[in-house]
């Protein structure tokens, strides 16, 4: 089955091949770990609250450089960025295997810190390789392609721990320590060729990148809450979400599949990015999909089967899952009418998820601390549904730009 249907072939040259190799080995990686690190925390503190909170300060550290790298970074090329990524996954690992050794909450938060900087490093690694190598009518395919990637890597990786590292800590790190070699090896043996056209961040002042973010978020503050509250399921999965897995996984074999099966929808809907080329959005309609989503989520703890467990998470992320690519083209849409200063919109929807990761991670932590793991879901649905409602009630059918400001803005 061609899910891209790729009828250029020199889009598969050695160039790419080697960015995908490691970029998927850099990727198993953190999958591995963003299951495993929830779950090492727990056993350490035996509180979820608390190891919400630990986690949530790898988001933090993210936000904070996500207002420098484009400055620090300029001019920096793909192997050096992707050398910082692979370097900022060697202090992760080391960080958390002295934690494994002496639990520590010093070596636990700078275990987060490197977490945070390497993690916002596969975007501007990503997105720089493509800027700079790709011709622009090849850049659907290739970030399709990278998306399958990422989603391949984040479905397997939990599977890798519960089916074969059964959560021994020192398999766990060894493994991802010996991935990354074959990562810097790989990268140590690639080349990367710019194009004429190089990739460069513009420089912006701090006071006018939020005076930017003000006037968008005016306009498109619908979008960035439904990114917003996504990011925050999101987050909730790979924290709560990882130690249901743990606990189901002893009870069934069946069980290890809780969180994989969040993640398979996203891994097949991925192709078909690039095949459907939607121009007008129906924002009813994501809402609706989501609406359902929420609806089929806060019935999780309805039957006490895990097989019904398994099922709704399946169902409700299958819809998530249709309705992010209706969300990235809207956002496309409006980088479109953006022109030269779309990297506001990317900054300002970027920084949604980070908020998510710094925030869901405490209210996961904290509600599971409450009412329970599953039952944690159940209310993450009923406020996803309530949330959709209320948008429903208050979108435009169109979301407009301020264009006479954005005019005015510097370039």
């Amino acid at each position: 089955m061609r899910l891209w249907s790729i009828r250029n072939k020199t889009l598969l040259n050695n160039q790419l091949s080697s960015f995908l190799i490691i970029l998927f080995f850099l990727f198993l990686i953190d999958a591995i770990l963003s299951y495993w690190v929830p779950n090492f925390i727990q056993n350490i503190y035996h509180n979820s609250f608390y190891m919400g909170l630990i986690v949530s300060a790898s988001s933090i550290v993210g936000l904070a450089f996500d207002m420098v790298f484009s400055e620090v970074l300029g001019g920096r090329t793909v192997s050096q960025v992707v050398g910082l990524l692979g370097g900022g996954i060697f202090f992760f690992i080391l960080f958390l295997s002295l934690s494994s050794f002496k639990p520590s909450l010093i070596f636990l938060l700078l275990a987060m810190a490197s977490w945070g900087f390497y993690y916002d490093l596969f975007n501007f690694s990503s997105q720089q390789y493509v800027a700079e190598t790709t011709l622009l009518p090849d850049r659907p395919l290739i970030w399709s392609v990278i998306s399958f990637i990422r989603n391949l890597a984040y479905f397997i990786g939990p599977l890798i721990v519960v089916k074969l590292l059964f959560n021994n800590n020192q398999a766990v790190l060894l493994s991802v320590f010996i991935t990354l070699i074959l990562a810097g090896l790989k990268l140590k043996s690639s080349v990367f060729k710019r194009s004429k056209n190089t990739f460069r961040h513009r420089a912006v002042s701090f006071l006018a990148e939020l005076n930017h973010w003000w006037v968008l978020l005016d306009h498109v503050w619908p979008l960035l809450i439904i990114s917003l509250f996504l990011g925050l399921i999101d987050a909730t999965y790979w924290t709560t979400g990882t130690i249901i897995t743990n606990n189901l996984a002893q009870i069934s074999t069946w069980g290890g599949l809780f969180l994989s099966l969040y993640i398979l929808p996203f891994l097949l809907s991925g192709g078909f990015i690039y095949k459907f080329h939607i121009k007008t959005i129906h924002y009813h309609l994501v809402l609706s999909l989501l609406f359902l989503a929420g609806t089929f989520l806060a019935s999780i703890n309805f039957l006490p089967y895990l097989w019904w467990k398994l099922a709704i998470v399946f169902i409700s992320s299958t819809l998530i899952a249709i309705s992010q690519p209706l969300i990235n083209t809207a956002y496309t849409n409006l980088l479109v009418r953006l022109g030269r200063h779309r990297e506001h919109l990317i900054g300002l929807s970027d920084s949604m998820l980070n908020l998510a990761y710094i925030f869901g991670p405490i209210i996961a932590g904290g509600l599971a601390a409450w009412v329970g793991n599953i039952n944690t879901f159940a209310i993450m649905g009923i406020s996803l549904g309530l949330i959709t409602i209320f948008l429903w009630l208050t979108i435009p059918s169109q979301l407009r730009l301020p264009q006479k400001e954005i005019s005015q803005w510097e370039e």
